[in-house]
């Protein structure tokens, strides 16, 4: 009788067990659940670990006049998740974290924030707001960690830039300056923040503690508040960042890498953030009354969204 051979079935349970192998090493632990892919490089090239996310709507969050907003990336779909964060009634500062699930933020008392964020019958909501710190209405400035686990700050009256759990608890103190620092971002890798103060970009280290300056405060001197408001690219080592104020007529964007250089100029206006795939960039023009628009680099394509309006917004990971 013919027997059939069982080194297919093995061969093929073999690759099964690999994958498997694989899909559970690109497993994410992290508190938050969408976490991006890593990576693992060979002398073949790099080996996809778990698959990336495509990008998703609402993409952007954003802060008009006492509402915390979101919007789809073609500016459509503009809605209120929530107002009136207790005891302030202004979502500052918010920044997704890596899933697209929640936002971190700070109310008008600069105390920092946490709320869920969902689409229910194709329409977003905030749910669960939740303090995480209190301080006095020092803190500013929320920044998800690309890994998921930690949001970074700053304390103005401390000249501090700290970093607590994502389910809140003691903050960790990662620098402390001379001068009030401002605009901490995570590298890709989180591995590195840069941040301003005294009117340059500064670059910390985690491993070390090692502080650096990519740009000296001499670039924004000409400006009426100097260099602010930095995102680090999603996937390379590109700062976006504004000078200029509210209060004056004088800002701009520009980017500048890492490692230093001279800044190259966008275009006008304040609260630059980066897309997924670092191709363009959501601010907000001033000239024109504070609506939302997004720049698009290699095209040098100008969108504006003259119904949308508002401040600091934050174009989600994935």
């Amino acid at each position: 009788m013919f027997q059939p051979s069982t080194r297919p079935l093995a061969r093929t349970l073999a690759a099964v067990l690999a994958g498997l192998s694989l899909w559970a090493v690109g497993c994410q632990t992290d508190s938050d659940p969408g976490s991006p892919a890593t990576t693992s490089t060979t002398p073949t090239g790099p080996v996809l670990l778990a698959p990336p996310r495509s990008p998703a709507d609402p993409a952007i969050a954003f802060r008009s006049g006492n509402n915390l907003r979101v919007m789809n990336a073609d500016g459509s779909n503009a809605t209120t998740v929530y107002t009136g964060i207790p005891p302030g009634t202004q979502g500052m500062n918010p920044s997704w974290s890596p899933s697209g699930t929640r936002i971190a933020l700070m109310n008008d008392t600069h105390d920092l924030w946490r709320i869920d964020v969902s689409v229910v019958g194709g329409t977003p909501q905030g749910t669960n707001p939740t303090e995480l710190l209190d301080r006095s209405t020092s803190l500013f400035h929320a920044q998800w960690s690309p890994l998921g686990d930690q949001i970074a700050f700053v304390d103005i009256n401390l000249y501090t830039l700290e970093a607590l759990p994502v389910s809140g608890g003691p903050p960790m103190v990662l620098y402390t300056g001379t001068t009030p620092v401002h605009s901490p971002t995570f590298s890709p890798d989180a591995s590195r923040i840069a941040f301003t103060e005294a009117g340059s970009i500064k670059l910390l280290e985690r491993s070390s503690g090692t502080v650096t300056t990519v740009l000296g405060s001499d670039f924004g001197a000409g400006f009426s508040s100097g260099v602010n408001f930095l995102d680090w690219g999603r996937a390379s080592d590109v700062l976006v960042f504004s000078v200029g104020s509210k209060s004056r007529a004088d800002t701009g964007i520009y980017t500048v890498n890492v490692s230093g250089g001279t800044p190259t100029f966008l275009v006008e206006g304040l609260f630059p953030s980066w897309s997924p795939d670092d191709s363009k960039v959501v601010f907000v023009e001033l000239e024109r009354g504070g609506n939302l628009a997004i720049f698009e680099l290699a095209r040098q394509r100008l969108t504006r969204f003259t119904k949308v309006k508002g401040d600091w917004p934050d174009w989600r990971r994935f």
